[in-house]
């Protein structure tokens, strides 16, 4: 089994349209939490939530990424707001991040 070495979230800062706030996208990740461990080569699903006070789901865009590299990138949620990445992890302490802009890029 191998360790994942930290869980990172984030929605970009928030923009304005047109002098109107927007507010920035939620997101966190529901698979795992900080310090999990998964077994090396074996598929393992990600998932994790997002969701937005301005835009409705179907125009969020989530990117999953691995020490900094992005591998399920521009996934549109289902309706309920879950998003899913399939990877093996190959070596220890891995960083796994979940990031989501909406529509104005917030």
């Amino acid at each position: 089994m191998r360790n994942i070495f930290g869980l990172i979230l984030s929605g970009c800062t928030p923009a304005k349209d047109n002098g109107t706030p927007n507010s920035t996208p939620q997101v966190s990740i529901t698979s795992h939490s900080d310090g999990d461990s998964v077994i090396e080569g074996i598929p393992t699903l990600l998932s994790g939530n997002v969701s937005d006070l301005n835009d409705s789901i179907a125009s969020l865009k989530a990117t999953w990424a691995v020490d900094g590299i992005e591998i399920c990138k521009d996934i549109r949620p289902e309706d309920d707001g879950e998003v899913h990445c399939l990877i093996s992890f190959e070596t220890t302490h891995q960083e796994i991040s979940l990031s989501v802009v909406d529509s104005r890029l917030a």
